[in-house]
């Protein structure tokens, strides 16, 4: 594989694309084609995502955007 390509993309594009991952995560979970338990598996993914328990998790009010924030803190660098 070649040499890594690298692009600027604005924070809200960033969070977006991030976004919709950590949904994607949480709708595979579930299945995909099963409307029945259609994000019922979201606390638990959430939880898992944040590192924290279940019970932590909904205490606190955690969702996909507190997710978003954790991954851009730990894994992108803003570039001034």
């Amino acid at each position: 594989m070649g040499k890594e390509k690298y692009y600027k993309i604005s924070e809200s594009e960033l969070r977006d694309l991030l976004y919709d991952a950590a949904k994607v995560a949480v709708l595979e979970r579930d299945g995909v084609d099963n409307w029945q338990f259609y994000y019922e598996s979201y606390a638990e993914t959430v939880a898992d995502f944040m590192e924290v328990s279940v019970e932590e998790a909904e205490e606190n009010d955690l969702s996909l955007a507190d997710v978003v924030d954790k991954w851009i803190k730990e894994d992108y660098e803003e570039i001034k």
